[in-house]
């Protein structure tokens, strides 16, 4: 039988049948595969008439197996869990055989997710048979996680809170494979803040969104007014009690007050009298005691009822009625002394009997003198008490006692005139006085451009002071002529400013100062972008000065000249801001991960790498093109500084370290798991230690015997040091 040769075709895209072109020849082989493929592999042969059902493919040993009993169909599948199977074929005759690699599917359980404006977190499932990845188009708020994986799996989208009253939209993008998925995610604009004024209280909280309940609170009534109700304004709401729900617009609500509902109480005296008899809270009452009882006299007020207490004969009414009652004591009989009174010649005392009094009692007399007398001095028992004075009283008797009252003539007093010579109008001072007497004198208002000058007299007195228009001087044995002199007010020019500089802004504007003289005056500026809006003038006034806009960067300065006859200069400085520059922005470009966009030379920018595809890790960040640089070029998330100029970084992988275990020695074992690193094996009192790639010491210490174990700081690559031997260890 003649053999024939046979063709293995390989599917390297997502494609069924595609030939590879590769010939396998009848008792030829074995023949190796490379493909580029993991998962199941169906291969299918055609037979030609008469072919025996004998085997055609020989996988055993390197990881990939068929079914025996799919031979009599002509086809069977070889399965090859790895990546990058090699497969060897055997000995074929009259058969070729096809590969059929399977069709790329990816799909997501929803196109469109939707966000309140407080933000929140929403997943969705991703169907496929190849690696995926996902992204944000929107990562300042909209973020999701895995960004990558493969197969069947998920992903979480997570929207932050949204602070605009605008709605916002995103994209979520998943690819693999060929294909892609979009999520369209909306998220709600925050709610509208409206504001609640009160007028007469408060409001808690005071603004909030549509739906937000008030709380209101009344506040100090005025003087005999108590709350009433709530009164609204405006904001389309309704008050139920003292809270309001916000609606749409902003409110505002007044209190109503109305008057205090007066409450009287009357006041009953058992024994006496009360006024006023009746009143409101707060009203005070005086009592008075009737006739006691014979021998008794007036001792106590009781309060029978009414929660008050009496002050002396006065209580104040609370808020009930009130009772109280005289309480009445046996009279004593005090002890006694007489007061004998007598009046010398030239007068009378009264009174002029013979006086009692209690003991400890007082009693006045008055004295009244004959014309042409006055009261000398008053003795009692004989002893001189008082000079002078028409009344005396004798106070603390504890004896009986004597009272007399001398007198004497009273002197003549003679009395000279002063006369006030004053041009001013309203000159006072003149009149009688005697001898040694106080005379205050003015001078009036000066004339009309007049001033006071001095005072002079004749005959000469001694003034307190002669060169103030109000002043006084002691009257002598004589009559006196004193003249208030005046001079012409001499003119003196002056001439102030105010304020002695000004400040402008940048953009140009106008602000004045003003001039307070009594002469003419000019104004000029040294400035032509500083302008006046007077040049001349006289006496008081205003100018007004007007800047242009300073274009340049720098602050500018102009000095207004103020100028006057027989006055000194007076400037007001003027200054104007110059123009804030605007600042130049780079582009900053980040190439596998987050942080792009314009910045300022010297700015620091934090940027983040993109997770590593599955079989790979963050190796370091490179500046593909540009200056600048990293605060730590070997971690995934680092602060860069721009430089004065466009700049791209680029985030590198490298496949990653396989986690491994370690073996030191025969007995010294290490492995990690979860992050924690176990070391088994260490013997009591053996040192040893954990070290990063670059020689810094994580950890040093002392075996206790047994399995010690170490939480490691990170993921990486450490160097596990005890006695003799160096291993690495990967977490």
């Amino acid at each position: 039988m003649k053999k024939k040769s046979f063709l293995m075709l390989i599917a390297i895209v997502a494609t069924a049948s595609t030939a590879f072109g590769q010939t396998l020849v009848a008792g030829g082989g074995p023949y190796e595969f490379h493909l580029p493929v993991s998962g199941t592999l169906t291969l299918t042969m055609q037979a030609s008439v008469g072919h025996t059902n004998t085997p055609i493919w020989n996988a055993s040993g390197y990881g990939c197996s068929y079914s025996s009993s799919e031979l009599t169909a002509w086809s069977f599948t070889v399965r090859c869990p790895g990546t990058y199977p090699v497969i060897y074929a055997g000995t074929v005759t009259d058969v070729t055989v096809y590969a059929y690699v399977p069709t790329s599917s990816l799909s997501v359980s929803t196109l469109t997710m939707n966000f309140g404006s407080s933000g929140g977190s929403s997943s969705a499932s991703v169907s496929s048979n190849v690696s995926w990845s996902a992204s944000s188009d929107a990562s300042s708020w909209l973020s999701v996680s895995p960004s990558s994986g493969s197969n069947n799996g998920s992903v979480n989208v997570t929207a932050s809170a949204n602070s605009s009253t605008s709605p916002r939209n995103g994209t979520i993008t998943v690819s693999g494979g060929g294909l892609s998925e979009t999520i369209s995610v909306t998220q709600d604009g925050a709610p509208a803040t409206y504001t609640v004024t009160v007028t007469g209280g408060t409001a808690s909280p005071s603004s909030g969104p549509t739906g937000t309940v008030v709380t209101l609170t009344p506040g100090t009534p005025p003087s005999g007014k108590q709350f009433k109700q709530w009164n609204v304004l405006s904001g389309g709401v309704s008050v139920s009690g003292n809270t309001l729900t916000i609606g749409s617009a902003n409110v505002s609500v007044e209190a109503v007050w109305e008057d205090i509902p007066v409450t009287t109480y009357t006041v009953t005296v058992t024994g006496g009298t009360a006024s006023p008899s009746s009143g409101p809270t707060g009203t005070v009452v005086t009592l008075t005691p009737g006739t006691p009882p014979s021998g008794k006299q007036f001792k106590q007020w009781n309060v029978l009822s009414g929660g008050v207490s009496v002050s002396g004969n006065t209580l104040t009414i609370g808020s009930a009625n009130v009772s109280v009652e005289a309480i009445w004591e046996d009279v004593s009989t005090p002890t006694t002394y007489t007061i004998t009174p007598s009046a010398g010649t030239g007068g009378t005392i009264s009174p002029s009997t013979v006086q009692t009094v209690n003991q400890g009692g007082s009693q006045m007399f008055t004295a009244t003198p004959s014309s042409g007398k006055e009261v000398d001095q008053w003795f009692v028992n004989g002893s001189a008490v008082q000079n002078g004075g028409t009344s005396y009283t004798v106070s603390n008797v504890q004896a009986n006692v004597t009272v007399n009252v001398t007198f004497k003539d009273t002197p003549v007093i003679t009395y000279y005139t002063v006369t006030v010579s004053s041009a001013g109008s309203g000159a006072s001072g003149g009149g009688s006085y005697a001898a040694g007497a106080t005379v205050n004198i003015s001078a009036g208002t000066a004339p009309t451009g007049q001033q006071f000058k001095n005072w002079t007299s004749s005959p000469s007195v001694s003034f307190t002071n002669a060169n103030s228009p109000n002043t006084s001087f002691t009257m002598p044995g004589n009559a006196v002529t004193v003249t208030a002199n005046f001079e012409p007010i001499p003119t003196t020019p002056t001439l102030t400013v105010s304020p002695p500089s000004l400040s402008f802004i940048a953009g140009g504007e106008s602000k004045s100062f003003t001039i307070t003289s009594n002469t003419s005056w000019t104004v000029s500026s040294n400035q032509t972008w500083a302008s006046v809006s007077s040049t001349s003038g006289s006496n008081n006034g205003s100018v007004n000065v007007t800047t242009t806009a300073n274009t340049g960067t720098s602050q500018r300065t102009a000095t207004i000249t103020i100028s006057g006859t027989g006055v000194t200069a007076q400037t007001v400085t003027v200054t104007q801001d110059g123009t804030t520059p605007t600042p130049t922005l780079y582009p900053l470009t980040v190439v596998n991960g987050t942080g792009g966009g314009s910045y300022e030379a010297g700015d620091i920018v934090i940027i983040m790498a993109h997770p590593a595809s599955q079989g790979e890790e963050f190796d370091k960040w490179i500046i593909t093109s540009g200056g600048g640089s990293f605060a730590n070029a070997n971690s995934a998330t680092t602060d860069f500084t721009m430089p004065s100029s466009a700049v791209t970084v680029t985030a590198t992988y490298k496949d990653a370290v396989a986690n491994e275990s370690i073996e030191a020695s025969s007995m010294l074992k290490a492995w990690t798991q979860n992050g924690v690193l176990h070391v088994s094996g260490l013997m009591p009192g053996e040192s040893w230690g954990v070290y990063s790639l670059t020689g810094v010491c994580v950890y040093t210490g002392i075996a206790t015997g047994g399995e010690a174990t170490l939480a490691l700081p990170g993921r990486g690559v450490y160097v596990l040091k005890t006695g003799g031997y160096a291993r690495k260890v990967v977490n």
